[in-house]
């Protein structure tokens, strides 16, 4: 799985994104890097079959203060696509180097 990810169409320079089994979707939860506007999701054999919810993260950590106690880093990302999200993916199998892209709007 590979794809682009962009921001009020601008490839989101930095951030993850993540792709969340639902609805019996066995396999576990699957993290890629989003680096300049792309990612891919090889990580053990990449993204399961099955649907997914698709959570697209960006964080702030300019100010944080990293160590026990202290407070989570800024999502500079509205939660519709975090936290709150409902994007939802599908993949097939037998499609290899399956690509979804998404275009976030403000």
């Amino acid at each position: 799985m590979a794809g682009t990810v962009q921001y009020a169409s601008q490839p989101l320079q930095e951030g993850e994104i993540r792709f969340v089994p639902l609805d019996g979707t066995i396999g576990p939860l699957t993290i890629a890097q989003i680096i300049d506007g792309k990612y891919i999701a090889n990580n053990h054999e990449g993204v399961p079959v099955g649907r997914h919810r698709v959570e697209i993260r960006r964080y702030d950590f300019t100010d944080r203060v990293p160590g026990p106690g202290s407070p989570p880093p800024k999502q500079l990302l509205p939660a519709k696509y975090n936290d709150k999200s409902e994007l939802v993916l599908s993949v097939d199998a037998g499609v290899h180097d399956q690509v979804a892209d998404f275009d976030l709007s403000p």
